[in-house]
């Protein structure tokens, strides 16, 4: 199975999954500002566990029709909407998707705050093979398997990214993720010690965390970033591997494990802590036992 792998080349599958992320995060914004009534209409999928709005559908549905259309080899996928969708043949290659993160804030208009994400992993060897994240003002985040680094793609602008140099909690720039109102009260009351250490706290998650603590050189970024209570899927967490690529360090919270995301076990959930620097991430981990 690895051989048909093979036969299908990194450089295409980047191609691709920067294509992907741009064409959905093009046409979320664009049915947003179009039609907001609609994009936030419910529709029922996977097993009826929940609602899905028009915005998710539309863009998982994207996804797919690329995917059937441009990759020629059996793959899995995996999707936040709809679950795993098998391939009728053995393969070793997954498609781990989130078709559109936050959509909370997209339906409000805030782009830059919300983001699609594609990666490619090869299961075998538990190694990425391409991924690309996009935020929905249409910034395209990607790295690969054996390029070096993480870029930037600003409207044809590709800038190499490198992760936060912050090594002390007292300046540092802290990220967790709660967007309903009683858990965002609930984290504020466990973490009160670590926000009054922090320089500054924010509020933000999934796939675009990761790539948040990264910025071009001379600029600035966000510094750690962590998920110590629930955990995140395997969609929420693909990003984990573009920040490794820029040179910042992601493990396991408590363990300080590597990170390893197995598509076929998708219900599981990783705590982990995320940040610039190895100083930085131990000492967080530090803070939140």
């Amino acid at each position: 199975s690895t051989m048909e792998i093979s036969t299908v080349t990194e450089k295409e599958l980047l191609e691709l999954a920067r294509e992907i992320v741009a064409t959905v995060a093009q046409s979320a914004h664009a049915l947003v500002i179009r039609d907001p009534a609609k994009a936030r209409a419910p529709i029922q999928v996977r097993d009826g566990k929940g609602d899905t709005m028009t915005i998710d559908a539309e863009a998982e549905r994207i996804v797919m029709d690329m995917l059937k259309k441009n990759v020629k080899v059996p793959y899995h996928v995996l999707t936040e909407e709809i679950g795993l969708v098998r391939a009728s043949a053995a393969t070793d290659l997954y498609v781990v998707c989130d078709p559109i993160d936050n959509t909370l804030l997209a339906l409000r208009g805030m782009f830059e705050a919300s983001s699609t994400a594609v990666m490619f992993y090869d299961r075998k060897t538990e190694m990425m093979i391409a991924s690309a994240i996009a935020d929905l003002s249409g910034t395209v985040y990607f790295a690969s398997r054996s390029a070096d680094g993480l870029f930037r793609d600003v409207r044809g602008k590709i800038d190499r990214m490198v992760p936060s140099k912050v090594k002390e909690i007292g300046n540092a720039f802290i990220s967790s993720y709660a967007v309903k109102a009683g858990r965002m009260k609930h984290l504020s009351e466990k973490y009160g010690k670590l926000m009054e250490r922090a320089k500054y706290y924010y509020n933000s998650g999934g796939p675009m965390g990761f790539v948040a603590i990264c910025a071009p050189e001379g600029g600035i970024a966000l510094d750690s970033f962590f998920e110590e209570e629930k955990g995140f899927y395997a969609w929420d967490l693909l990003g984990y591997s573009m920040l490794e690529k820029a040179g910042g360090v992601v493990y396991t919270f408590p363990e300080k494990s590597p990170i390893r995301i197995d598509p076929e076990n998708y219900d599981n959930r990783i705590r982990f802590v995320a940040a610039g620097t190895r100083e930085l991430a131990d000492a967080v981990t530090e803070a939140l036992r």
